[in-house]
């Protein structure tokens, strides 16, 4: 044993309410680092799950850290069911969905690509199959609105199956949709910056096919 005492000190229920201050974010992540060098990546999970309303902080960076600590223990599971709690509540975080797809696609048990439009996003499971990727896309674009996260990751997705050789009906080519994107989010100075991650990775094939459903936009 090490001796050191990784005991939280301001454990609501030790102490009345009235004695438990607030504690500031970077006090707190101050205390998960220290149980991450220890080892204690357990206990850091356990913290976050207990995390009460007397420590300040962001959910979306308490969903981050949960990931960190979960992706440490090798729960790809566990990660894969955070990312998509995540999209849900916040769907224009884009990196939400990068961190989806990847764990998606390490659980990848069925690449059929069937369209049931009953098929329904199950939050307390993994996603293992295409199905339920393109799912809690139509899901997540349907319930967005104006949000770009949806749209950008609808692109993303088809890549990432055409890069794997896995053909997707469900939604359209990749430059035909980076032509909706642009239709839709042009007007954001944003909109140029957010494509280059589909761009980038267009096949040799498919970038003379952006070209050209451009210039027909342009003319148009």
């Amino acid at each position: 044993s090490s001796g050191i005492n990784a005991e939280w000190p301001l454990r609501p229920g030790e102490n009345s309410q009235s004695e438990i201050a607030e504690v500031p974010e970077e006090v707190f992540r101050l205390y998960l680092e220290v149980l991450e060098l220890m080892g204690m990546n357990e206990k850091a999970l356990e913290e976050l799950e207990d995390c009460t309303k007397n420590i300040i902080i962001d959910e979306r960076e308490r969903t981050r850290l949960k990931i960190h600590f979960n992706t440490i223990l090798g729960n790809t599971e566990q990660c894969n069911i955070l990312y998509k709690r995540a999209i849900l509540a916040e769907s224009d975080c884009y990196e939400f969905y990068r961190g989806y797809f990847e764990t998606c696609f390490e659980l990848l048990k069925d690449t059929t690509t069937p369209h049931d439009p009953d098929f329904e996003v199950n939050i307390d499971r993994a996603d293992t199959s295409v199905q339920e990727m393109t799912t809690l896309l139509v899901k997540v674009s349907d319930e967005g609105g104006m949000v770009r996260g949806p749209d950008l990751a609808k692109a993303d997705l088809v890549v990432r199956l055409k890069e794997k050789h896995i053909q997707l009906c469900t939604f359209a080519s990749p430059a035909l949709l980076v032509l909706q994107y642009v239709q839709k989010f042009g007007h954001k100075l944003c909109c140029y910056n957010d494509l280059t991650v589909i761009i980038d990775r267009l096949s040799e094939e498919e970038k003379p096919d952006l070209i050209l459903i451009l210039e027909e936009y342009r003319t148009t």
